[in-house]
């Protein structure tokens, strides 16, 4: 983006249907879509989305992290059964092995809680 232009956001009900040369099985050329667009989603991504965004940062700085993090560890169980599961149960087989490790650290840490250094340390839970 060095050459001046601006990134833009397209919510997800104002984005332009795909091309149907996209849709189909043809290698995908990069001059077919800009790449200085960013689709904002809606549906299931969407809302991983945003729980990733806003329970990252709060699980970062450890405000209601234990929540957050209950939050988060329940929507990567729901990514490796809903993406990875459906090939293999196993995870070294399915390549669900982050969605398994993430889901059992958020586990951990909502069990744990934020930690000694965070921000809601002295807020009872």
């Amino acid at each position: 983006m060095s050459d001046g232009r601006r990134l833009r956001v397209i919510p997800a009900e104002y984005q332009p249907p795909l091309p149907a040369s996209l849709i189909v099985r043809e290698p995908l050329d990069a001059e077919a879509v800009p790449m200085d667009v960013v689709f904002v989603g809606g549906g299931p991504a969407g809302l991983a989305g945003a729980i990733e965004l806003v329970g990252g940062l709060l699980i970062a700085i450890g405000l209601f992290a234990s929540w957050a993090a209950f939050l988060a560890s329940g929507e990567m169980a729901a990514a490796y059964f809903m993406v990875h599961a459906k090939d293999s149960f196993w995870p070294i087989v399915n390549k669900g092995e982050l969605a398994v490790l993430y889901c059992f650290v958020f586990l951990l840490i909502a069990s744990r809680g934020g930690g000694g250094y965070s921000v809601g340390r002295g807020r009872s839970a």
